[in-house]
């Protein structure tokens, strides 16, 4: 990135998506597209000396210069969140113009030596690891004004923390390794949900008619809706599956999968990207959900506001959801189906009224057991049949 021309002050401070550095064969044309277009959009909502590169212009690295810092390290962590799991991590940089120390925002590359360690037998472990001790559930529900909460659906996947501590510190480091073992492992949550006993058992025997979301990377997603008999999922719960891709699928080549019968959502879009994204973008024209993940942030910012406005409410989910400031907001913007913590200790609360052995255990006892998809993380529940039925609560808030 040349330097800005003598240029000082507080607004001589770039952000690069270093595309050029990603591994051989990982980035596509869509990236630079996805990329540019982000960075023209933040360079049009910030005004002033915000700007693209020149050599972006000619096909070179997306970047944006002339931004306050604070502004160059937000669109950074974003450039990193969305672009970190379709390309490469650590490829965004922050560099302060045209006098000063880089201030460089890239990941570490991780030793070669614990990489290689790894490696080693990786495929093996990953078939040997019982999925359901990696997976985890969560009860998502409507909620309408004047009327009882109702199930929304249930949302299941991987669980990242809980993969980094089965593999091991050398694997949990390492964002591809991560990675590769998402993928392979949500092939087989594919294959286990298609199967009604293997499903039943990974929701504790609940099966409904309220739909299954299904948290799958982009590729597992698409193997899926390609293997034979259209989804293979054809065997799937009776309320149907939404595969429930995340937000950097918008940056793949491939871009959303064709699912067939099966309903296509986006998980993650928060208040950043939602002021950069244009909602009627053909990728989120393309979802029939679009999850957003619940920030205050989300009630502040006007660009992410005017972007909702221009949403159907009804294609809307509010994840994360953490206590009853985002609930009346997202009822507010008209949403009615959430899940988050709080969602969690409504539907504990639920369970304790309806328990007889309410005395022996706590609300965070009940909902961890109610997020658990094996045998091990249900122990200590005293009726089973309760904790997986999920009776739905009169509405309110959760006692303490």
């Amino acid at each position: 990135m040349p330097a800005a021309g003598g240029r000082c002050g507080r607004e001589t401070t770039g952000v690069a998506l270093n595309l050029s550095a990603a591994p051989a064969g990982a980035v596509r044309a869509a990236h630079r597209r996805v990329a540019r277009a982000l960075l023209a959009a933040e360079a049009r909502r910030l005004g002033g000396a915000a700007r693209l590169a020149e050599e972006d212009a000619a096909g070179g690295d997306p970047a944006l210069l002339g931004v306050p810092e604070g502004e160059a390290r937000r669109v950074a962590a974003l450039l990193e969140r969305l672009f970190g799991p379709a390309v490469a991590p650590g490829l965004t940089e922050i560099r302060r113009e045209p006098d000063g120390p880089d201030l460089v925002f890239r990941a570490p590359r991780p030793d070669p030596e614990p990489q290689r360690r790894a490696l080693a037998g990786l495929d093996g472990r990953i078939a040997a690891l019982p999925l359901s001790r990696v997976l985890r559930r969560e009860t998502l529900l409507r909620l309408r004004p004047g009327e009882p909460p109702a199930l929304a659906g249930l949302r299941l996947g991987v669980e990242t923390e809980a993969l980094a501590a089965a593999l091991g510190p050398d694997a949990a480091e390492d964002a591809d390794l991560l990675g590769h073992a998402e993928e392979r492992l949500a092939l087989r949550l594919v294959s286990a949900v298609a199967d009604p006993a293997e499903r039943r058992a990974l929701l504790g025997g609940a099966e409904s008619a309220a739909p299954l979301f299904l948290a799958l990377p982009p590729d597992a997603a698409r193997e899926a809706a390609a293997r034979p008999g259209g989804s293979g999922l054809g065997g799937g719960p009776p309320g149907g599956i939404v595969l429930m891709l995340p937000l950097a699928a918008i940056a793949e080549r491939a871009g959303l999968p064709a699912a067939g019968p099966l309903a296509i959502a986006l998980d993650g879009l928060d208040a950043e990207t939602l002021g950069l994204i244009a909602p009627d973008a053909g990728v989120l024209a393309a979802a029939d959900r679009l999850a957003l993940r619940w920030s205050p942030r989300l009630a502040e910012d006007r660009a992410a506001a005017a972007a909702l406005r221009r949403l159907d409410p009804a294609r809307l989910l509010l994840l994360g959801c953490d206590g009853t400031e985002a609930l009346d907001w997202g009822a507010a913007q008209g949403i009615e189906r959430f899940g988050g913590p709080w969602v969690g200790r409504m539907l504990a609360a639920a369970r304790r009224l309806a328990c007889r052995h309410a005395a022996a255990c706590v609300l965070a006892d009940c909902a961890a057991r109610a997020s658990a998809t094996d045998a091990a993380g249900r122990a200590g529940c005293a009726d089973l049949r309760l904790l997986a039925a999920t009776p739905l609560p009169p509405g309110g808030d959760p006692p303490a």
